[in-house]
Formats: C-alpha cells, sequence, structure tokens
C-alpha cells in the first residue's frame, strides 16, 4: 500500500513541476514578446514580521500588476570590460561607503520605488564626490505626483527615472526628484501630490539620463564600475526572508535556488568572485525592509539565484553641474527623555558648501545654535523638534524628529514566548513573541533565537503593535533554547523570556524522500496516508 501511495505521490509531483515550469517558461517567453515586464509587489510593515503559511505565500499577499514597458529606445546592449576585478563594492570603494542607508517600504508594494532612487542617492554621493552627503530622497512624491511608474500594487524603475525625466504631465511637469523633507513617505499611493512643500520646485534635483538592458553577469558588473549602483530584479519566497531576517554578517549569502519568475526589486551595489561558490560568486545588493534585514538592510545573493538578472536591469546618471545642493542636515531622532533629566540632541550636515550654521528649534519656545545641544524638557509630552542647517552660501534645509518626554519611567516587562517546545528536524514552527511596556513607550526586540545570535535590536515596535512572529526550521537534533527580551527608548531592559525546544532523534517524513516534506506542506492529507 505504501508503495502504491509512493508512486502516486511521484506521480502527482512530477505532473505538478512539468506544470510549473511549462507556466513559467511560458511567462518569461510573453514577456520577452511583448517588451512587457511584471513585478509581483511584496508588501511588508515597517516591523520585522516574518510570517510564512505552509504554500509558501507571504503575508501580505503578493501583489501582482503589469506595466507596459515605458522607456523610450527601451532595452539596449551594454559593453561587457575584459579585465574585470575578482572583487568590487560601492559600499568600500577606494576605502568609503558611498551608498545610502536602507529604509522600509512598509505596507505598500513599493519595492521598484525604493530601488530607483537608492541607487540615484548612491550615484548622485558618487558625481557630487561627498561620500557623507547621502541625500534622501522621497519615494512618496513617485507614488503621488509620477503614478504612471506604479503604485503599492507595483511598478518599475524603469518607468520611475522615464517620469522623473519627463517634462510631461505624466512627469508632473518637470525633471527631477525633491528630498524626502519636502514630502514624507507614508506607504501610501492615494496621498495627493499637492501635499508636499509648497516650495518643493527649489529642492528639485534632476537626472541627466537613465536606460534599462538585459543583463549578465559581466554586463551587470561592466555597468556598476562604469555608472555606479543600478536596479535588478529577482523572485523572493519564504527561505530568502527567513534567511535575511536570521542572517547579518557581511559575509553570509543566500545559496542558489532556481526560479523564472519575479517578485521584487532591489539595488546592487557590487560583487564578489569566489570559486569555492557553487555559481562562482555573489552581489552585493540593498533591500527596502529596513536596516533589520542582513546587515543594516544589505545582503548578498549568490549568482543567478531566484530569478536575479532574468529581465532588465536599470541605471540612472546624475550631472553635478545641474544642481547646486542645499545642505543635507541629519537630525538623529527620535530623542527619549524625563522631566527635568537634559537630552542630548546631535546634528550633522553634508553638502557642497562648508562650513554649516545650526539651528534647533526644541518645540517648547526653547532654541539652540550649537550644533550638538543639550536640553531639558520641564512638562511632560511629544515635542516636535526641527533641526535647520544652512551652509557658507546662505540655503537652508530643516529636517524634523520628535522627542517624548515623560514623568517617570519602568521598565518594560517580560515578553512572552508561545510555540512547540518540540519540533521535527526538518519542519517549520511558529513562534509568537508578545510583549508590551507599563508606561506605552515603544519597544525594541532583541532574540537570541534559535542557537543564533542576532547581535542586533529589531524595531522600534510601536506599543499598539507589540508581538513578533517567526516562522523557524531546525536542521539537526538536539536541544535548543529560543530567548527574547525588549529594551524601551530609554534603555531599560526586562527580563529575558525563554522557552526549551528539542528536536528529538525520530524519522521525519522528509527522510523518506527528499522531497516529499515540501509536497506534504502543501497537500497536508499526504502525511495521514502515510
Amino acid at each position: 500500500m505504501r508503495k502504491i501511495i509512493e508512486i502516486f505521490i511521484i506521480t502527482l509531483f512530477i505532473g505538478t513541476a512539468i506544470s510549473s515550469v511549462g507556466m513559467n517558461n511560458k511567462s518569461i517567453n510573453e514577456e520577452t514578446k511583448s517588451n512587457m515586464y511584471q513585478i509581483d509587489q511584496n508588501q511588508y510593515s515597517n516591523f520585522n514580521y516574518i510570517y510564512i503559511n505552509r504554500d509558501g505565500i507571504f503575508n501580505p499577499p503578493v501583489m501582482t500588476i503589469e506595466y507596459e514597458q515605458f522607456v523610450d529606445d527601451s532595452i539596449s546592449s551594454e559593453k561587457i570590460f575584459v579585465d574585470l576585478p575578482e572583487y568590487f563594492s560601492w559600499k568600500d570603494h577606494e576605502g568609503q561607503d558611498w551608498t545610502t542607508p536602507a529604509k522600509s517600504q512598509g505596507n505598500c508594494g513599493s519595492c521598484w520605488d525604493f530601488a530607483a532612487l537608492g541607487a540615484l542617492e548612491s550615484v548622485i554621493n558618487i558625481r557630487e564626490g561627498i561620500v557623507d552627503l547621502d541625500p534622501d530622497l522621497s519615494e512618496q512624491y513617485v507614488l503621488s505626483c509620477l503614478p504612471f511608474s506604479g503604485s503599492c500594487n507595483g511598478g518599475g524603475p524603469s518607468a520611475t527615472y522615464l517620469f522623473i525625466f519627463k517634462n510631461t504631465s505624466g512627469g508632473n511637469y518637470c525633471n527631477g526628484i525633491i528630498p524626502e523633507a519636502c514630502f514624507p513617505y507614508q506607504a501610501d499611493d492615494t496621498i495627493p501630490c499637492d501635499a508636499k512643500w509648497d516650495n518643493w520646485m527649489d529642492f528639485l534635483t534632476p537626472i541627466s539620463d537613465y536606460g534599462s538592458f538585459y543583463p549578465s553577469i559581466d554586463a551587470i558588473k561592466t555597468k556598476i564600475m562604469e555608472n555606479g549602483p543600478l536596479t535588478c530584479n529577482m523572485f523572493v519566497n519564504d527561505n530568502f526572508t527567513v534567511w535575511g531576517y536570521t542572517n547579518h554578517n557581511p559575509d553570509d549569502y543566500f545559496h542558489f535556488e532556481a526560479e523564472l519568475d519575479i517578485n521584487h526589486c532591489i539595488v546592487v551595489f557590487g560583487w564578489k568572485d569566489d570559486s569555492s561558490i557553487g555559481k562562482g560568486g555573489y552581489w552585493i545588493c540593498k533591500n527596502s525592509w529596513g536596516p533589520t534585514f542582513g546587515y543594516d538592510g544589505f545582503f548578498n545573493l549568490e549568482y543567478d539565484s531566484l530569478g536575479f538578472n532574468r529581465t532588465s536591469a536599470s541605471w540612472v546618471n546624475y550631472n553635478p553641474d545641474d544642481y547646486d545642493w542645499h545642505p543635507v542636515p541629519k537630525v538623529n531622532g527620535p530623542y527619549y527623555g524625563l522631566v527635568e533629566e537634559p537630552v542630548v540632541f546631535q546634528g550633522e550636515a553634508a553638502g557642497e558648501h562648508t562650513p554649516f550654521t545650526y539651528y534647533w528649534d526644541f518645540g517648547d519656545d526653547s532654541t539652540s545654535t550649537e550644533q550638538n545641544p543639550s536640553h531639558t524638557y520641564s512638562v511632560q509630552g511629544e515635542y516636535t523638534v526641527q533641526l535647520t542647517v544652512t551652509d557658507d552660501n546662505g540655503k537652508s534645509m530643516a529636517e524634523e524628529t520628535f522627542a517624548w518626554i515623560q514623568e517617570t519611567n519602568q521598565p518594560p516587562s517580560t515578553p512572552t514566548i508561545e510555540g512547540s517546545s518540540e519540533a521535527i528536524k526538518g519542519e517549520y514552527c511558529w513562534y509568537n513573541i508578545t510583549f508590551s511596556d507599563p508606561d506605552g513607550s515603544p519597544l525594541y526586540l532583541y532574540a537570541h533565537a534559535f542557537g543564533v545570535e542576532s547581535n542586533i535590536w529589531w524595531g522600534p515596535y510601536p506599543p499598539e503593535w507589540g508581538k513578533e512572529f517567526i516562522n523557524y526550521c531546525w536542521d539537526e537534533e538536539g536541544d535548543y533554547i529560543v530567548k527574547a527580551k525588549v529594551m524601551d527608548p530609554y534603555g531599560a531592559e526586562s527580563d529575558w523570556a525563554t522557552l526549551e525546544v528539542t528536536v528529538p532523534k525520530n524519522k521525519s517524513t522528509n527522510e523518506f524522500n527528499p522531497w516529499l516534506f515540501r509536497l506534504i506542506q502543501r497537500f497536508p492529507i499526504l502525511e495521514f496516508l502515510l
């Protein structure tokens, strides 16, 4: 009887696999023939909500939308350098980091938007020759004012660059993009375009050129070295997501997994060739899921993995002679403190025309002209703090943050960890970590989970959130301890919460056949038949 069931399952598996591959190949072929591309955009919250169901579908669900390839003269062929180095990265080119910090797309399928502007931000750093300029460009401007570029259901970097460049109605009648401060990101494509600053055109930064090409490994490398970071598409699955939130070493890389589809867009900054790696090396990339993914929001991806470079790559250029930069302030908030205790504020700025002057407005009718002032609040409350920086040419730019001031502070409560205390080797288990703060403060979560030290605090989580879901699978038998604690913005930490987990030595279903475990996940009834 078991043999009959096994033959039936093999037949079902082969049929399903052939059908799936056929559909995927058809999708790619039709995309190429019709000059259309399809982006399935994952929607993620601002927090590390790792939530994957038994079918491998992400929550929130994957969104799918088709966009016409709007680029004039569309796809080009790129020259290839003959002598490419084994390693190159704009993260440490000539000993300096030319990238900008990773951001979070939030609950909106706008990875295409973040990838397009993330590449442009670094190109601006490179062309200006100011490594710490780090312009923070407005993704909300693209969503609200350049709607033909895409939406929270998907879009594309090539269309984004096209409409940033175009002086037409689709391009908001101007060439350029504005800073984040002019139009803060709200993860909402229904925000009207007129919600930006009234004087937004004073801060309009133009682009000089853009394009797309069908990439090979050497073509991508050449374009990165010649022009700067660029955007590429890939496919995100459950393995990649869990890996990214549990692997934070800059030398780690996601191993090869074949995939024909795409559903996500990223920025690529460099590469490393390594003959010990199956596909010969990996790409150095930036995601848009916040700084707790990978190493500070960056990650490494083995060549050809997860559909990488199966569709066109996009690049953008910028001419520093076209724009005289305002100073770029960095307010470094939010800030937290107690009544009648000093709060130290830290201001920074970058730009073309030094030196800078600083002006702080603390939101309680108090001000300071120091760069890093200390201020004491006398009343509990939430204060809007603004830093205005003026350069030597008289140009100014402001950035806002918040200061939360309390009378007293209590440490957070000890978290609770819910989940199975006994797991089966090779099978995923759910773990639900819940936490709260008696003062209602946002919290940071530190999880020493699954025998892997994360070395980072995740968050902050707003008071109404208070939970983290993690889906994990142990590959080896043994005894493990899941640990978690939280910290409030004032530095007070909770006690550790622990859960002991045992993975016993027993015969798991995935030893019956190497692919059977995944098939049982998709068709649970097979577990009872076997």
